[in-house]
């Protein structure tokens, strides 16, 4: 016997109704922004000064206000669905 591995390859709109309720959530830590940021431009879903933004957008630095983590890294997930969001209805757009 044998074994096969297959890759499932999602459509754009998959992907991202993935990332927005798996991988960003309700909250989600600067360290992984910046990692799923990096993720969309390295397989293509968003350009280099998009990636850029949202990184900026959703850093420590963003959101360096007296409040608990758990508070910033809630603000945080909802800064990036936004902007993904935002990425996902230029893009369907064509622009």
């Amino acid at each position: 016997g044998y074994i096969r591995i297959v890759r499932i390859v999602r459509s754009d709109k998959e992907h991202m109704q993935y990332l927005l309720r798996d991988r960003v959530g309700e909250s989600i830590t600067a360290a992984e922004a910046q990692m799923l940021c990096q993720h969309l431009y390295e397989r293509g879903a968003v350009d280099k000064n998009d990636a850029e933004l949202m990184i900026a957008a959703t850093s420590a630095a963003a959101l360096s206000v007296p409040m608990p983590e758990s508070v910033k890294d809630a603000m945080r997930a909802r800064i990036l669905r936004s902007m993904l969001l935002s990425v996902a209805k230029r893009t369907e757009g064509g622009e």
